[in-house]
């Protein structure tokens, strides 16, 4: 079997404690899940992506139709940009953030912070959490962060409650 990079080795992580909230097997999970790049086309880093503004507006529209049609209740994404992007999409598709159940907490690893913004519209609710980028910050890895992806999980887990009670 071939060795998993270190990002990959992340993931599997991050959707084995997934899997105990949602009480199955992590790579059932996964196969329920959509992974994606907000934008999906390849550069080396998002500051030498060509026409980003374009690239931007494409995935904008792109993932504004995905989530019209998708009953996503929850969305894990790494980085600010990302973040920022997706609460837009979601603010444009009528969502309204529910400010007094927003949260910004330390991860545990350095200053880095994990973000959790939650959005209602009609009897719909999304969460949106951000984490660092997994491929820097393997926080999975840190017993330091353990704390900080407990209490994620838990409020995973509170949000999925509420759906299905």
């Amino acid at each position: 079997e071939t060795e998993l990079a270190p990002l990959q080795q992340q993931i599997i992580k991050l959707y084995t404690r997934l899997a105990e909230v949602f009480d199955c097997d992590y790579k059932t999970l996964m196969d329920k899940s959509i992974m994606a790049n907000l934008v999906p086309f390849r550069s080396p880093n998002w500051n030498d992506l060509p026409n980003r503004s374009a690239a931007l507006e494409f995935s904008h529209q792109l993932w504004s139709d995905v989530l019209k049609q998708a009953r996503v209740k929850v969305i894990i994404c790494m980085s600010i940009v990302v973040f920022y992007e997706l609460d837009k999409i979601l603010r444009g598709l009528g969502n309204t953030s529910v400010s007094e159940e927003s949260k910004s907490e330390s991860t545990g690893w350095g200053r880095t912070k994990y973000q959790i913004e939650k959005y209602m519209a009609d009897d719909k609710s999304i969460l949106l959490i951000r984490i660092p980028h997994l491929s820097r910050y393997k926080l999975f890895n840190s017993e330091k962060c353990t704390k900080a992806i407990d209490d994620i999980m838990a409020e995973i887990k509170q949000h999925m409650e509420r759906f299905l009670s």
